[in-house]
Order: structure tokens, then C-alpha cells, then sequence
């Protein structure tokens, strides 16, 4: 991201912006929904792996919705108004506080991923 020009940072966060903000409004719910789901199903055998793995799930993945909601939306929503006569001075902090969060949320995301596949694929 270092390497890349501000105009080019532009291009690609505007762009980025624009085709997943609103798919991702369901993709997230659907995410949410199910993961409760597959918890509180497992809920009844409490004491199993795939019910802890489940729990660990959903716990991953609302990390990953506090990550969007709470940092990275917000920095969207700034970016995505931005020009390159209009940069902020702190472009690049704000861009690398970006670049940061983004990766913290993909390893929750996947450590998610990762557990419910665990949780199903877990003994009775």
C-alpha cells in the first residue's frame, strides 16, 4: 500500500468501495445469522467440541463486525469523498491504520472460517 500513488490508492479505494459496500450488508447478516444459528444449535451438547468451536465462530466473526463497523466503515466514509486535491496531511496514517485493521479483520475472519469448518467436521 506504501508503494502505491495517492491517485492510485484513490482509485482502487473508490472502486472498492463502491462494488462491495452493498453486498456486504447481506453477506455480513447472512454470516451473522447463521453463526448464531450453528451455535445455538450445538448449544444443546454444550460440553462438545463443536459447539466450543461454534461459540469461538461467532465470537471471530462479531470481532469482525466490530473491526468493519467501528474502524473501518468510518474510514470508508472518508476515503470515498476524498480527492487528491483534497487529501487529508494524515492521508497516509489514516491509510496505514486502514491497512491494519483490514488485515486484523481477515485473520479474524478466517480463524472464524476456520473454526466452524473444525466445529463440523467435530465428533458428535
Amino acid at each position: 500500500m506504501e508503494a502505491l500513488s495517492a491517485q492510485t490508492l484513490l482509485d482502487i479505494g473508490h472502486t472498492m468501495i463502491r462494488n462491495i459496500a452493498w453486498p456486504a450488508r447481506f453477506v455480513f447478516t447472512l454470516t451473522l445469522l447463521s453463526s448464531f444459528t450453528v451455535t445455538v444449535i450445538e448449544w444443546r451438547r454444550r460440553s462438545s467440541s463443536a459447539f466450543r468451536l461454534a461459540a469461538l465462530g461467532t465470537v471471530f466473526f462479531v470481532g469482525v463486525l466490530v473491526i468493519t463497523l467501528a474502524i473501518e466503515v468510518p474510514i470508508d466514509n472518508q476515503i470515498k469523498v476524498w480527492t487528491v486535491a483534497t487529501l487529508p496531511l494524515d492521508w497516509e496514517a489514516i491509510r496505514d491504520r486502514w491497512e491494519f485493521y483490514h488485515t486484523a479483520r481477515t485473520f479474524l475472519a478466517l480463524g472464524s472460517l476456520s473454526a466452524f469448518v473444525a466445529a463440523g467436521l467435530a465428533k458428535p
